[in-house]
């Protein structure tokens, strides 16, 4: 698994389709991966802090990443990769940082 890509969610009772696998490579052997679930931009999501909750494009597509959300889960839900975002890592990591700090 590669921190900072994208994958489909395997969870069929979920309405989330991807999640942001953000957990440090160095953690491989872990039985979960930290990830971050990613919505389409259209879904209602409420009100949203945009520094929080980042935009991203997918194949052509606006998502937005969750930060509020972030969770653990068996890496068995973790599907296909879809996209690697490293080139977001900035974004990614104030977001969380926001998130963990208020700042």
């Amino acid at each position: 698994m590669t921190q900072f890509v994208i994958h489909q969610y395997k969870n069929s009772k979920s309405t989330v389709q991807y999640l942001l696998d953000i957990q440090n490579d160095f953690l491989e052997d872990l039985d979960t991966r930290l990830v971050i679930p990613v919505y389409p931009a259209t879904v209602s999501l409420g009100k949203r802090l945009t520094k929080l909750t980042p935009v991203i494009d997918i194949n052509g597509v606006q998502y937005v990443l969750m930060i509020p959300e972030l969770a653990s889960v068996p890496k068995k839900y973790l599907g296909s990769e879809i996209l690697n975002i490293s080139q977001h890592r900035t974004l990614v990591l104030s977001a969380i940082d926001l998130m963990v700090t208020g700042f």
